[in-house]
């Protein structure tokens, strides 16, 4: 029930079925529980409620990879990088490791805000932690460059990409031009 209301950004009511979970002694709310009402709350861009569903959480059991990832992904939805790369350390340090999609959105919410020097430090690190690129993660790195007039640079990563074997999509080829 919480999915299908994350899925029409209904809030109000995922946050009331939860709390029905919470009272009902009988269900117990688990990480995909969390996990539900913590994506309906990134999606509805109601980050105070997202921290405090994450905070509750981190009391009850210890969050997993897409935890960490969706509210890494609020924060940068709403554009506060320095919480996201906060909560990213804190994540690593309790020994859940980053994914592609975990970079993607820092690198996304990189281009939202034009930090393209803290883009390149993040896709440092996603290079340095072994992570291969995905056609969306060139695509970013092409806007961001693009978005920066640095079109040598964007252009590059086209290189990059095509030297990697990832085929250039549509949205590469947008994001070029």
């Amino acid at each position: 029930m919480i999915k299908g209301y994350s899925k029409t950004k209904n809030l109000p009511a995922a946050l009331k079925i939860f709390r029905t979970m919470r009272k009902d002694s009988s269900v117990h709310p688990n990480n995909v529980t969390y996990n539900s009402l913590l994506d309906c709350a990134v999606r509805c861009d109601d980050l105070k409620t997202a921290e405090e569903v994450f905070n509750d959480m981190q009391t009850l059991m210890t969050p997993d990879l897409i935890s960490y990832s969706t509210i890494i992904k609020g924060y940068c939805r709403c554009q506060d990088l320095t919480k996201a790369l906060k909560i990213l350390t804190e994540m690593k340090n309790v020994g859940i490791l980053p994914d592609e999609v975990l970079f993607n959105s820092l690198l996304d919410g990189c281009a939202k805000m034009g930090a393209l020097d803290l883009a390149k430090e993040v896709y440092k690190e996603m290079r340095n932690m072994s992570i291969k690129p995905s056609n969306v993660t060139y695509s970013i790195l092409i806007k961001l460059y693009g978005k920066g007039r640095q079109i040598e640079r964007a252009l590059d990563i086209l290189e990059e990409m095509k030297q990697a074997n990832v085929a250039p999509g549509m949205i590469v080829y947008t994001c070029l031009i």
